[in-house]
């Protein structure tokens, strides 16, 4: 992936993000660059421009995680085993029962 990176004059950054929202080095870094170019291009302050960043990105992660528990959850009701059953968490199940129609209807 680096290398198709490379190819159209882009630089992969690799970050690492933790599930509450926890940004790491190299993410903090790229955010710092992007709030910086968008606050010169907007003419607002840094600091506006930043936690705008922060808040836009933790609202795409926050839609992310949705995603792949709704699609973890749609997954397992379409196999409808109890051993597929039993490794959703309680609030995947309540997603699941309000979601999908019961087992074998």
């Amino acid at each position: 992936m680096a290398e198709r990176c490379a190819a159209h004059g882009l630089r992969l950054v690799p970050m690492v993000v933790e599930i509450s929202g926890g940004w790491g080095p190299s993410a903090k870094q790229v955010f710092k660059t992007l709030a910086r170019a968008t606050a010169e291009r907007s003419g607002i302050p840094d600091s506006v421009a930043t936690c705008q960043l922060y808040q836009a990105m933790g609202v795409r992660l926050q839609r992310a995680n949705a995603r792949a528990i709704l699609f973890r959850t749609v997954a397992s009701a379409a196999n409808c085993s109890s051993r597929a059953l039993a490794t959703t968490s309680r609030t995947e199940a309540a997603l699941l029962l309000c979601a999908v129609p019961a087992c074998g209807s």
